[in-house]
């Protein structure tokens, strides 16, 4: 487990802070240069979602090791649990598994949870120098989405731009899970 949380949002923004391709590399430049969604594919409770991108690997991109392009592809069961599969290319094929689970508390509040595992491609030590790295970017990453979850004016049809992502297919697919 990265960590657990208690935050105040519902979980349909849960949801849209997930697929807003846009606000990867706008917040969480540090991660992550750009982002561009290859669209998702919806079968009955499961939604997929693809990306490609390209991560700001600064050190580890020296000597073409790791390039900085890489993908992802997130599958959700549900609103409430994705797991996503990260990765890179390059000599070193760098792979990040992350679980995000969301359970409601109650009307205002969700139990956020993260779990992840690093693909070992490098010999130990190494490799527990790399998995630390990544664990505390993912802690560090959605700790600067919680502020925003927690202070997000709910807007029942907000203004999109294709960049931001495939929101709307993802609010009209998690609509199915609601009363």
């Amino acid at each position: 487990m990265v960590h657990q949380w208690k935050v105040r949002t519902t979980l349909q923004d849960y949801m849209d802070n997930s697929v807003d391709v846009s606000h990867l590399y706008n917040l969480h430049s540090r991660t992550f240069k750009s982002a561009h969604s290859h669209g998702v594919e919806i079968d009955g409770p499961i939604l997929t979602h693809r990306m490609s991108q390209k991560y700001n690997l600064s050190s580890l991109a020296a000597g073409k090791l790791v390039l900085e392009d890489g993908s992802v592809t997130t599958i959700y069961y549900g609103p409430a649990y994705d797991v996503s599969f990260y990765w890179t290319e390059g000599k070193l094929k760098l792979g990040l598994l992350t679980i995000f689970t969301g359970t409601p508390i109650d009307n205002e509040y969700l139990d956020i949870a993260i779990f992840y595992s690093v693909k070992k491609v490098l010999p130990f030590p190494l490799s527990l120098i790399l998995n630390k790295m990544l664990k505390q970017d993912v802690l560090e990453t959605f700790e600067q989405d919680v502020s925003i979850l927690e202070n997000k004016k709910d807007i029942h049809n907000p203004p999109l731009y294709q960049d931001d992502g495939p929101v709307r297919q993802s609010r009209s697919w998690a609509g199915q899970f609601y009363s």
